[in-house]
């Protein structure tokens, strides 16, 4: 018990690894290669004890979130610099804006419309924690979605309102202007 309490450690040790290391692998296998153990012995751990349950989720959700980040990438042609600030929204075009904003929101439909499925499949009450850890996932994933989407609609409304101050103080101009016969 001690042995696997101390890998219990090291596997938590590996998953912060794995969130801050991008190169890092996110799966079962390379988890197991890290703690010296072979996969069986991870997998009959996680089926007896709900704390290794929850790294090999965390784990999985570190992965999910970077295939989502690259398909991210791949849809809107954004290489990484752009994500860390390198183009601020104000040099958008509003097309571009747009774009950003269609692809965040498909993606939250995306991650809701998967939550949605699987949850079909549960049909005992045993399946509630495997129901739980998808909601809790889609919930993360939207969630995300909601901070990539609050920025973008932020600067869309400072447009509409740049917009409509533009068009009050023309119509101001035109109606102050003498006329002319």
């Amino acid at each position: 018990m001690a042995k696997r309490n101390d890998k219990l450690v090291l596997a938590r040790k590996y998953l912060e690894i794995a969130r801050a290391e991008p190169d890092r692998k996110t799966t079962v296998h390379a988890l197991a290669g890290y703690l010296s153990v072979s996969r069986k012995s991870l997998y009959d751990w996680m089926k007896s004890d709900s704390r290794w349950r929850d790294i090999a989720g965390d784990l999985k959700g570190v992965g999910n979130a970077r295939k989502a980040a690259t398909s991210y990438r791949a849809e809107t042609g954004e290489s990484v610099e752009a994500d860390d600030g390198a183009r601020p929204l104000r040099d958008l075009t509003d097309e571009a804006l747009a774009v950003k904003v269609q692809a965040a929101v498909r993606r939250a439909e995306q991650s809701a419309s998967q939550f949605a499925s699987k949850s079909r499949r549960f049909t005992s009450a045993s399946d509630g924690a495997i129901a739980a850890y998808h909601l809790q996932v889609a919930v993360s994933s939207l969630s995300r979605m909601a901070d990539q989407l609050e920025p973008l609609t932020a600067e869309w409304k400072r447009r509409q309102a740049e917009r409509i101050s533009v068009s009050a103080e023309s119509l101001s101009v035109q109606l102050q202007a003498p006329l002319v016969d």
